[in-house]
């Protein structure tokens, strides 16, 4: 049974927002809007602003991963109001979500996920549409020691190729470029819970590895994403069984292709429990044979979820030669194809290797599993 609290720092992310209203009806932004967050509190009769989101232009589904904290006491109301940003005239509502403290548990482990759907109501006669993303919980004391997991994560860190900011922390980023690893350390020394993204080579061919090199000039490359987060990588890959087609393994260490650099999204500051509950949210969407190589990949499947965990977005360059594929539709939709091009052949391999990896994987379970149940039953006949 949840236990609730009488007040204090309450902790919110606004982290996105789905299928909002269209407001702007000119030439050049038709069927679209520029959308922000007003956070405000109840004062009294009236409400105080608190805080706001940033302006995402031209988006109906806004990705915001803005946190602030509030002090409230249990009967405090929170009103997120939703609205489009207009240069030249006032901004037009678009909406508002609310929620009461008192109904915010002490515990931050929660079953199921920790994030909470808000439905957008009208407001002021609006006509508006879709709902927020949002996390709250009492804020939580940042540990003082550095727990021996995360000491691991540190000496890893520092063997990292090339580290990197997220596009979260790219904005208030002041660290140059040959500091960027140190204060990078000093982030995640002070973590809940660090969020890295991954990137390999796909494959182990030497051809893509070069493809990568020439490539990253313009932002760009074949490349295999993935998410850490409690000390554990996830990714996403094909498979023709009806199951989930995410994966875990070592951090760096995925045996199909080639690691080549990360990023540091993040303290998402969540639990193990929360994590697993996002995961487990998240995997009905991501089954096996809905891979798609330039629609539904790796880099795709970690952008939601990091988007999931709070932390904003993975980099752009991870997935651009994707993007482009899918735009001009140049390449080929579905990993079964037998002619698909050169330039991604070494992704295919490499998904068919994965599959071939898990499947010894869960027939080496299941040798364990009938082995284990034939010791059981000899002990039983004695």
């Amino acid at each position: 049974m949840a236990v609730f609290i009488e007040g204090g720092d309450l902790y919110l992310q606004i982290i996105r927002g789905e299928r909002l209203a269209a407001k702007d009806q000119n030439l050049t932004t038709a069927n679209s809007s520029d959308p922000f967050v007003i956070v405000e509190i109840q004062q009294g009769t009236g409400w105080r602003e608190v805080a706001r989101t940033p302006v995402v232009t031209q988006n109906l589904n806004p990705i915001w991963s803005f946190s602030t904290t509030l002090a409230l006491d249990a009967e405090g109301v929170v009103r997120l109001r939703l609205l489009d940003w207009d240069e030249i005239s006032a901004n037009d509502p678009m909406g508002e979500a609310r929620f009461r403290a008192s109904g915010v548990p002490a515990s931050a482990v929660h079953r199921g996920s920790p994030n909470t759907w808000l439905p957008v109501a009208p407001t002021d006669g609006c006509r508006c549409s879709g709902r927020l993303l949002v996390r709250y919980e009492w804020a939580r004391h940042r540990p003082v020691a550095v727990p021996a997991s995360m000491k691991k994560t540190l000496r890893r860190l520092e063997r990292m190729p090339k580290l990197s900011p997220g596009p979260a922390l790219q904005t208030s980023w002041l660290a140059k470029p040959e500091k960027q690893r140190e204060k990078i350390a000093e982030m995640v020394r002070t973590a809940v819970c660090p969020v890295f993204f991954h990137v390999y080579d796909v494959g182990k061919s030497k051809h893509i590895r070069r493809l990568n090199r020439v490539t990253e000039v313009v932002g760009g490359g074949v490349f295999h994403g993935a998410i850490e987060v409690c000390g554990a990588e996830f990714s996403f890959g094909g498979c023709r069984a009806q199951r989930s087609g995410v994966f875990k393994c070592e951090p760096t260490k995925c045996p199909m292709h080639g690691y080549r650099e990360s990023a540091y999204l993040g303290d998402c500051g969540l639990k193990p429990p929360q994590v697993q509950a996002i995961l487990a949210a998240l995997s009905p969407n991501w089954y096996g044979p809905t891979y798609d190589l330039i629609r539904k990949n790796c880099c795709s499947f970690s952008k939601a979820f990091a988007v999931e965990l709070g932390v904003g977005p993975v980099p752009a360059w991870s997935h651009r030669l994707a993007d482009a594929g899918a735009a001009l539709g140049v390449m080929k939709k579905t990993v079964e194809d037998d002619d698909i091009d050169d330039v991604l052949f070494e992704h295919v391999m490499a998904v068919r290797l994965q599959r071939g990896f898990r499947a010894r994987k869960e027939a080496r379970e299941k040798a364990q599993l009938e082995a284990k149940r034939h010791r059981e039953a000899a002990r039983a006949a004695i």
